[in-house]
């Protein structure tokens, strides 16, 4: 869901990056468990108590390495609270050099506890931490303060879908909300003309906070789409009407009136280029673009136009606006890009821009939800 990072100016209406980006329904399967292992000493051997991260060790007491039989306890190696033996469950042990104690458990022959080798749990339960972003009465966003509960859902998928390093919770958050609030969704969110949907919006965010649980790596998608996060705003000007936001350089303020139109599966506020017909450059909300036609934003292009969605070429560093910008259909996995929107997946290599380009991602867990 990725998810916010990505979230700047018109991206909070028409992609999300969640990074959102957050794959199965499932966990991330966990890495290779914990040395348990085989005794090696002088004292009674332990049986090598370490257990895997992921599974039991079985019969993880094994062979001893040195001394005679001593008469320390019976090592049994425990079980994982995490899940069932993994597929690397079973300890090494290893062979006595001054005779040999039997397996799975039996008493341990000399010798302390020692690090031994024998790992467990390779195939068990994951270690990540389990999906919780708080009651779902947070889910209760009014007008202006939506940010930080996506930021909340969107952080702890991180934690829970992510096997990568990433920042801690709390910093993820900061982070998060930030670049949402700069974006203008909590503005938007707030305009009249906007029509933000305080008696929908629970239920959308709610079903971004189960797919973020469920580690969807689509969820990006979804939330682009009318029904997912785009739908938090409905628009109050209907197709034609003027939608010009004026003379500012407030991003908010901008993307506040192109937010404006309803009916956004069919209508759009489209700016203009100075011409005969618009001489002051009139914005209206029109109809949705086909491939190959004007556009401002990816909003102004009709994604059922092709299987891979579509998205505006228009270019953020330009001081007006170009009839050269159009629709156009989104790239496939691997295809350079400069921003997550150009790509079917909505998922571009982090930090990719016109000057230093990325390459279209696959939906992965990692690659959605993986997002600092």
């Amino acid at each position: 869901m990725t998810w916010l990072g990505r979230f700047v100016g018109l991206g909070a209406l028409s992609v999300l990056p969640l990074s959102a980006a957050c794959s199965p329904a499932t966990s991330p399967t966990g890495g290779s468990g914990e040395t348990g292992g085989a005794s090696s000493g002088a004292a009674s051997g332990s049986g090598g108590s370490d257990v895997g991260s992921g599974g039991a060790v079985a019969g993880s007491g094994g062979t001893a390495s040195g001394g005679d039989t001593g008469s320390g306890g019976n090592g049994s190696g425990g079980t994982a609270s995490g899940g069932d033996t993994g597929s690397g469950g079973n300890s090494s042990g290893g062979t006595a050099s001054g005779g040999t104690g039997p397996d799975s458990g039996a008493p341990g022959s000399g010798g302390s506890s020692g690090a031994g080798t024998g790992g467990g749990g390779s195939g068990g339960s994951s270690a990540l931490p389990a999906f919780d972003a708080g009651p779902d009465s947070l889910n209760q966003v009014t007008a202006g303060a939506v940010c930080q509960r996506i930021a909340q859902i969107q952080c702890a998928a991180q934690e829970h879908c992510c096997a990568q390093a990433h920042s801690s919770r709390d910093t993820c958050i900061t982070t998060q909300t930030q670049g949402c609030v700069d974006g203008g969704l909590d503005y938007i969110t707030q305009q009249s003309r906007d029509a933000f949907d305080a008696a929908g919006a629970p239920a959308i965010i709610k079903t971004f906070e189960d797919r973020a649980a469920a580690c969807d790596p689509t969820v990006a998608v979804w939330a682009a789409t009318s029904s997912g996060l785009r739908g938090l705003v409905k628009g109050t000007l209907t197709s034609g009407a003027d939608c010009t936001a004026g003379l500012t350089t407030d991003v908010k303020v901008v993307a506040s009136y192109l937010a404006a139109c309803s009916n956004a599966d069919t209508t759009a506020c489209l700016p203009h280029q100075i011409s005969i017909s618009y001489p002051t450059g009139k914005w209206t909300c029109a109809p949705l673009s086909k491939l190959g036609e004007n556009c401002f934003t990816d909003l102004n292009c009709d994604q059922t136009a092709d299987p891979n969605g579509v998205y505006c070429t228009n270019d953020i560093n330009a001081p007006i606006v170009s009839d050269t910008w159009k629709c156009t259909a989104r790239k496939e996995t691997g295809a350079s890009c400069q921003s997550s929107n150009q790509c079917l997946t909505l998922l571009c290599t982090r930090g990719a821009t016109s000057k230093n380009p990325g390459v279209c991602l696959d939906a992965t867990v990692d690659n959605a939800y993986c997002i600092n």
